[in-house]
């Protein structure tokens, strides 16, 4: 339903189109001064961790002035409800980002496959668990009695393609450089900021939405802890390392290709925020926009975000492809855990989930008639939609596994959270 064909990408002609419109990029530049209204928030940190030395020095001569003789304490407070999610609300908003990126990724175990006869070329699989439920218990039977501890359950698995597939997916990298003059300005913003563009589509501004944003951030920074132990394990080299034609348009970055993270943090978004569209538009949200009309719009921002680190001359194609479908299931995996979270609303229902498998060595190739090597995203969505589990039709490098069983045990304060952010939308 929302796959998005790679339309724009077959320009004919050897020649940049617009090329004269290259120039036009400099102006992004001019987006940067925006950051200078960032300084009005140093008048806040008075109310925080951090004060001016001035102000330090002014405080320390006021104490010694006003203090008097010490008088003992008599009426102390009483002590905070100890385990209480509701406790989050006192802490800083830096101090709840850290606890609910913790929570998100609690239940996640990353390993390694050390199959015997594992090619060189290709690796072995890299591998994300999830672990059984985080259950309450006494201290001594932590992490609870071996009889009540399920087996783990695969995620997502995954396998970094040959070198010889990636040979050939250089000449996309070669098609895809005629839309750089075209997309500079959107490449550039979007190095460190794919946040804003979701945000145009569905409307989100602060305070209102402050909660949402909360959630958003803190899938997005686990989603990126989940990216970054794939692209170590895996060490898929850039486009870069293969040809000089490549000549990125903006700085390498420093960590694999694979999987594009870039396509797994915009996946991983477009269905958190699909989520919230469909509660927006149900009879408890507060009405809106189609739900179906705005999902189309956020995977084909993903779809676009993607692309765009093609074009940019720092990712294969297939690289976006791995990302799009880990960026599918783990999206997928964190609204399942949301909505079995304590007091976790559940708004989309049903909503099952997958443990997901991408074979990189199996992605297609410009050898089989008929097949596109292309990152054609509808690939991913059809896989994950599919009534059936197994590879793929068109490209056997998507799998299918089983469905899994999502515990939110353990998961109170991002269960606040989540009612919070949907508070929001009613």
């Amino acid at each position: 339903m929302y796959g998005i064909r790679n339309a724009g990408v077959y320009a004919s002609g050897s020649g940049p189109l617009n090329a004269g419109n290259a120039g036009n990029a400099g102006n992004a530049g001019n987006a940067g001064n925006a950051g200078n209204a960032g300084n009005a928030g140093n008048a806040g940190n008075a109310g925080g961790e951090i004060v001016s030395p001035y102000t330090s020095g002014a405080l320390l001569l006021n104490r010694d002035g006003i203090v008097g003789n010490w008088q003992p304490v008599t009426n102390p407070p009483d002590p905070h409800v100890f385990g209480d999610p509701e406790n989050t609300d006192l802490w800083s908003e830096r101090i709840r980002q850290i606890v609910f990126v913790q929570q998100f990724l609690q239940p996640l175990e990353f390993a390694l496959s050390r199959e015997a006869g594992t090619n060189a070329d290709t690796g072995s699989w890299a591998t994300l668990w999830l672990r059984s439920p985080i259950r309450e218990t006494n201290l001594s039977n932590m992490p609870g009695p071996p009889a009540e501890m399920a087996a783990p359950q695969l995620l997502f698995s995954m396998r970094r393609p040959s070198n010889q597939i990636l040979q050939a997916q250089t000449e996309w990298i070669n098609r895809y450089a005629d839309l750089r003059s075209d997309r500079a300005v959107e490449i550039m913003a979007q190095i460190a900021d794919i946040m804003t563009f979701f945000t145009s589509i569905m409307t989100m501004t602060l305070p209102q939405k402050r909660k949402t944003f909360e959630l958003l951030n803190a899938i997005q920074s686990a989603v990126v802890a989940i990216e970054m132990r794939f692209k170590d394990a895996l060490s898929v080299r850039r486009p870069s390392e293969f040809t000089p034609q490549d000549q990125p348009m903006i700085q390498t970055p420093g960590h694999g290709s694979l999987p594009s993270g870039h396509a797994t943090e915009s996946y991983a978004m477009a269905v958190v925020m699909g989520a919230l569209a469909e509660y927006r538009a149900s009879g408890a949200g507060a009405g809106g926009p189609d739900a179906e009309a705005t999902q189309t719009q956020l995977f084909r921002q993903a779809y676009r975000i993607a692309v765009n680190r093609t074009v940019a001359g720092v990712h294969f194609p297939i690289d976006s492809a791995a990302g799009a479908f880990l960026g599918l299931a783990l999206g997928r995996y964190f609204v399942a855990r949301l909505q079995a979270a304590p007091s976790g609303p559940e708004v989309v229902a049903p909503w099952p989930v997958y443990g997901c498998q991408f074979d990189g060595p199996a992605y297609a190739s410009t050898e089989q008639p008929g097949v596109s090597p292309d990152f054609i995203p509808d690939l991913a969505l059809r896989t994950v939609d599919s009534p059936n589990n197994g590879p793929n039709a068109k490209n056997p490098a998507y799998v299918r596994g089983p469905e899994l069983t999502i515990h939110g045990d353990g998961s109170a304060e991002i269960g606040k959270l989540w009612s919070d952010a949907l508070e929001e939308w009613s």
